[in-house]
């Protein structure tokens, strides 16, 4: 199933033509519904980015609520799907992009913000101005990334900056070490409960799964373990998230198992984040350290009775 953004018609037909590529949330919602549909049929998903962002709505749905539903429902696809970016601004791309395989051609861009957002706010330029040398050569130097350190704490004296106090849990997921972290502090009862029981309308499960089988021999400490799981090992200090496989005398601690992972028999990981839909060998090791995670990609084949 072919999904992409008319941006590339606009210079046959004008600016006016499909708002200039930004689409509107009933057409991000459009998109995800034939998405469903390719799942149902079980036909992969090919999506072309070609967008400077979402077309800016706030009536309902907004704009932001319909990338919010996009990204949680394509989490849960179970089709292949792969997006190819030519021009990707905001979450007007990300909104048909949360692919399996992302590619970028060779000219194309991927960005939280389009150049003219960027430049509008960076450099104050106004509509029809073009970014001088000097400003281009300056952004691309000083490489900045964290929306905390680099946009708060860097504008905090300059700009008016208002924000609410929060005295609950809070994560500022800039890193892969902060992401990592981020997903152990589940682990504790205070920020778990937060979520899930004083808050009990966050919804995590996307896909109606069997629920998680223990096998004998199984022993699992204070971890989450998602639906779809199997678990043969043993399982400590550590997020699983769905369909992953646990084999015999394994021991995961202090870890991350994104989706679909498959653990052969005897395989020691420690300290890991480990890449979804990874096959692991039997007999592995793989150890990180505490303030070091490893990242663990390994794509082998994978035979299944």
């Amino acid at each position: 199933m072919f999904c992409n953004h008319l941006s590339h018609l606009i210079r046959n037909h004008g600016e006016e033509f499909r708002n200039g590529g930004s689409v509107k949330p009933w057409g991000n919602s459009k998109a995800l519904q034939y998405m469903k549909v390719a799942e149902t049929e079980g036909i992969p998903i090919h999506t072309y980015v070609f967008t400077p962002g979402s077309f800016p709505i706030e009536d309902t749905p907004g704009a932001a609520q319909q990338i919010a539903k996009n990204l949680y429902e394509m989490a849960g696809l179970t089709v292949p799907m792969v997006a190819v970016f030519s021009e990707g601004g905001s979450g007007g791309a990300e909104a048909i992009s949360l692919a399996d395989r992302r590619l970028m051609l060779s000219h194309g861009y991927y960005s939280v913000i389009s150049p003219e957002g960027a430049a509008a706010i960076e450099g104050r330029l106004k509509p029809g101005q073009r970014a001088t040398p000097e400003l281009i050569e300056r952004c691309a130097n000083e490489d900045r990334y964290d929306f905390v350190q680099d946009i708060l704490v860097r504008y905090k004296g300059l700009k008016r900056i208002y924000a609410y106090k929060l005295n609950t849990y809070w994560s500022n997921i800039a890193s892969v070490d902060a992401y990592y972290q981020t997903n152990m502090d589940f682990l504790k009862p205070e920020v778990r409960n937060y979520f899930f029981k004083e808050y009990p309308d966050i919804y995590s499960k996307v896909d109606d799964l069997p629920p998680a089988k223990y096998n004998p021999g199984a022993s699992v400490k204070n971890s989450l373990v998602s639906s779809g799981c199997i678990l043969n090992g043993t399982v400590e200090n550590s997020v699983l998230f769905k369909k992953v496989y646990i084999g015999n005398n394994c021991i995961i601690k202090n870890s991350v198992i994104l989706n679909d992972v498959y653990i052969g028999d005897n395989t020691v990981i420690e300290n890991c984040i480990v890449e979804s839909r990874d096959t692991i060998r039997a007999n592995t090791t793989y150890i990180g350290k505490p303030d070091d995670v490893k990242i663990v990609i390994e794509k082998n084949e994978r035979y299944t009775l």
